[in-house]
């Protein structure tokens, strides 16, 4: 299992007076409270017009060495103020002797001028050239939070449903909505079997021309978990008091400019602090936001923007602090969704995404600040690691349905027909490793038993299907592509049962009320060639069944299933009368229940397993009383097509159901 350790350390910044309407001052004292410890007044090292004129001679710098060395002096200077802080250097001592992959800097903001700061410097990579006791830890991450926002008590997404929101009004240059998309379409590609239309709009609604009334009406109409903005940063308000906001379409349809703050922009996207805490699913927030006075060349600050969204509510907004370049807006878009998507730790995302900008700087087209230009708000819940194992573990579980959906028309196809083609099993077995590895990481050491016991489980009923691909493929396909001949793809099949019985048997060790997680062992031993010869083997199989019903470890119908599996195996040894399986009480709840359900999940899934004992264990008189069953489950209904592992027609939002999802 992978597992990494974050350390955090908070340090919270306040000041007397409301949050807005203040500009930063060397005069202005801060009271910085970090631990037990006692409180320090700090001071920022810059006035506000020093601050800003500094900010704009980075934005005209653009990628050279000039932008660089304006960087390492404004580095050097927050660095300065944050090291001053002694009860902060304390803490960076003992954060220095733990063993932490990630040493996450919480930042608690309570004046909205200190939004603006780039605190996010004192994470430049040792190669930047400014070697500190912060930015030699190649783990750290800046997370801001805004005072006001509570943590969260929202649930991770595991089903994620992006909004994309395209704005160009009259007045600004185009946006670079094209490499955005196309980077979203990649992060998202994981998930769908084949790249149409339909597959990508399932899980993602693009808005070009976007206007609050449109991103209100979409809103009000489905439910997103992520939500990325693409538009142009404007300056509203007073002169002497401006503030952040986007540049959207006034109407839809219309091209006339609607400058937006972000009260509005929470309001239009449904979310309010009230929403944050009853568990919306809005959980991200990335915004590109384009300066129109650089010719769109490059993304302005939106910092601020995001302060203030945060503060509305929304649990985790993303923006760029400093000017990022096209370039780097898409090689930013595609890493944090490449790994938020998937359930990593967002401070692990930002980490990454950060470091990968940086490795670009050899791009010219990438602007010099791109690396240091992300910054986040976040209120993550108090047991975020619970959440992201669940995540990791549906998202990984998704991911190996989207492969396997490859290989069904293959399985699906009339025996009598020539296969369609298939993409390469090499490759598809390749990606289903790397997820199956990913949902073996999303155990750790402190995930129950009956989690271990699901997520093997799952693995077993993924090598159960691999192996009926290759059956498949040995006895119908054309020989020339066969790699090793049939022999050799029949041993290669029985292999990858092996595989199977023994992930049901980690299943069970995890978890010894799992009674269904032996029964599935026993009949991949039996199917590869191995049958349970011991005397009185599957009688003891059976009492652990009548066991786990007794005490309620299993429902009525798996319970049936079960023995239903149990005596189809007694058959095949030759320990039970085919009459005595159609007068079993157990094999009249199955076949009720494909009669009465058969487009069911449960119905469909017993269908394989028959299909299975008759192709792989070559017994005749099994194979007849198989096909008997399953040519009566035909008359019902219950088609023998190949079905997802997980019954996600039941589980819409990843939650676990009464039925087993990864037993057929």
């Amino acid at each position: 299992m992978s597992t990494h350790k974050v350390r955090s350390i908070t340090l919270e910044l306040v000041r007397s007076g409301e949050s807005h309407n203040q500009l930063l001052s060397p005069l202005t004292p801060y009271l910085a409270l970090c631990g037990s410890h006692n409180p320090e007044v700090v001071h920022v090292p810059w006035e506000h017009a020093k601050f800003e004129s500094m900010s704009a001679a980075i934005s005209s710098a653009g990628s050279g060495e000039q932008a660089r060395e304006r960087l390492a002096y404004m580095a050097e200077d927050i660095i300065q103020m944050l090291l001053g802080i002694r009860s902060l250097t304390k803490e960076l001592s003992e954060a220095e002797n733990s063993s932490c992959d990630v040493l996450e800097l919480r930042l608690i903001l309570s004046a909205s001028e200190l939004s603006a700061l780039p605190f996010e410097l004192v994470a430049a990579p040792p190669a930047f050239g400014i070697r500190t006791r912060l930015s030699e830890h190649r783990g750290l991450v800046i997370m801001r939070q805004a005072r006001r926002v509570a943590t969260t008590t929202i649930d991770w997404p595991d089903r994620p449903r992006l909004l994309v929101a395209i704005a160009s009004p009259d007045g600004v240059a185009p946006v670079p909505d094209t490499a955005h998309v196309l980077a979203l379409c990649n992060a998202l590609s994981p998930w769908q079997h084949v790249r149409t239309r339909g597959q990508i709009l399932r899980d993602m609604h693009i808005l070009p021309g976007a206007s609050l009334e449109g991103i209100a009406k979409i809103c009000r109409r489905e439910q997103f978990t992520h939500v990325h903005i693409l538009a142009h940063g404007v300056r509203i308000g007073r002169p002497t008091q401006p503030r952040h906001g986007l540049a959207l379409h006034r109407r839809p349809g219309s091209n006339e400019m609607d400058k937006v703050d972000a009260g509005r922009l929470a309001c239009a996207l449904g979310h309010s602090r009230e929403k944050s805490r009853s568990g919306d699913p809005l959980t991200v927030v990335t915004l590109a936001t384009c300066d129109s006075g650089r010719q769109g060349t490059i993304l302005t600050p939106g910092g601020s923007l995001a302060h203030e969204l945060h503060e509305e509510g929304i649990p985790f907004v993303v923006a760029s602090q400093f000017p990022l370049s096209y370039p780097g807006s898409a090689i930013m878009v595609e890493s944090f969704y490449k790994d938020i998507l998937w359930g990593t730790d967002p401070r692990r995302v930002l980490e990454r995404t950060r470091r990968r900008l940086f490795m670009a700087l050899g791009d010219r087209r990438v602007g010099a600040s791109d690396w240091a230009s992300l910054t986040a708000y976040g209120s993550l819940p108090g047991n975020l690691r619970v959440h992201l194992r669940r995540s990791q573990r549906r998202m990984a579980q998704r991911a190996i349905d989207a492969e396997l959906a490859k290989i069904y028309p293959f399985l699906n196809h009339p025996a009598d027909e020539t296969p369609p083609p298939v993409e390469d099993l090499g490759e598809i077995r390749a990606r289903l490793e790397n997820n199956l590895r990913r949902l073996r990481d999303s155990l750790d050491e402190d995930s129950l038993g009956i989690d271990r016991a699901r997520v093997y489980g799952y693995e077993g009923a993924l090598e159960k299907r691999y192996a009926e691909t290759l059956h498949y493929r040995a006895t119908h396909d054309d020989s020339e592509h066969r790699p090793h001949g049939e022999a050799a793809a029949s041993l290669h099949f029985r292999r990858i049962l092996r595989r199977a019985a023994s992930a049901y048997d980690h299943a069970f060790s995890a978890d010894g009320t799992q009674s269904w997680a032996q029964v599935q062992a026993t009949a991949c031993r039996l199917m590869e060639g191995d049958p349970p010869c011991k005397n009185g083997q599957l009688d003891d199989l059976e009492r652990q069944v009548r066991l786990a019903r007794e005490q309620q470890w299993c429902s009525e119908y798996e319970f049936h299933r079960d023995r239903f599996e149990i005596s189809i195996m007694k058959i095949a040894i030759g320990q039970m009368k085919p009459d005595q399986l159609f007068a079993d009480a157990s094999c009249g709840v199955i076949t009720q229940r494909m009669h009465r359900d058969p487009d069911s999940f449960e119905s469909r899934s017993v269908y394989r397993q028959l299909y299975r004992f008759q192709v792989f264990t070559e017994n005749l008189e099994l194979g007849a009383i198989c096909e008997t069953i399953m040519n009566d489950a035909r008359l019902a209904g219950v088609t023998g097509r190949a079905i997802p592992i997980t019954d996600w027609r039941n589980d819409p939002y990843g939650k676990t159901t009464s039925i087993d999802p990864v037993r057929p």
